[in-house]
């Protein structure tokens, strides 16, 4: 009798471990979903379900960062005019399984919305956190921040919760440039 409860025991933890990992996973596909970046008002985000209209809040990691609001304007197709989907980056870019999208940015220069993360559907509430934006994401009840760093021909973008000591990404996205730049990653 005493196996049986062991077994029972162990197929309860395993369960148990199986059910919150794939927790984790769900979390990270609805961060892909949520989160994306734009460059020159085309949008990349794992999401094929944004329509016209929908709201976005964009954050433009500067120093100090800003937010800006806007809309999309439709989906692109990878013949369109977008910046991602230029001759020598559409391949890499088309590889990380985006959607692309034009923005509205009639409110907002190229210019001052070159780079951004874009947030669907807009956080809950932003605040300052010294020069970073803390974003309520609402899915798991804390802040998130934004950073980015550059490898030898492409932008990391990454999303964090918790303090910087004890930060946990919770979301990443790479955007292949094509050219060569300075490298600032540290990993």
């Amino acid at each position: 009798m005493k196996n049986y409860r062991f077994i029972l025991l162990l197929c309860l933890i395993s369960s148990s471990f199986h059910a919150c990992e794939s927790t984790q996973k769900a979390s990270a596909a609805t961060y892909g979903q949520m989160i994306g970046i734009v460059h020159q008002g085309c949008l990349a985000i794992k999401n094929d379900q944004l329509a016209k209209g929908d709201p976005l809040t964009l954050i433009r990691l500067d120093d100090p960062q800003k937010s800006f609001s806007s809309l999309i304007l439709a989906s692109l197709s990878t013949e369109d005019n977008c910046v991602l989907l230029l001759e020598d980056r559409k391949v890499p870019n088309l590889q990380n399984g985006w959607s692309f999208y034009s923005i509205d940015l009639s409110k907002h220069s190229e210019q001052e919305l070159a780079m951004s993360i874009a947030i669907v559907k807009g956080p809950k509430r932003i605040e300052a956190k010294g020069n970073l934006l803390g974003v309520d994401l609402g899915a798991n009840g804390g802040m998130v921040t934004f950073s980015s760093c550059s490898s030898s021909e492409g932008i990391h973008f990454s999303a964090w919760t918790g303090e910087v000591v004890k930060r946990k990404k919770i979301w990443e996205a790479y955007y292949y440039l094509g050219y060569d730049l300075e490298v600032t990653c540290l990993e």
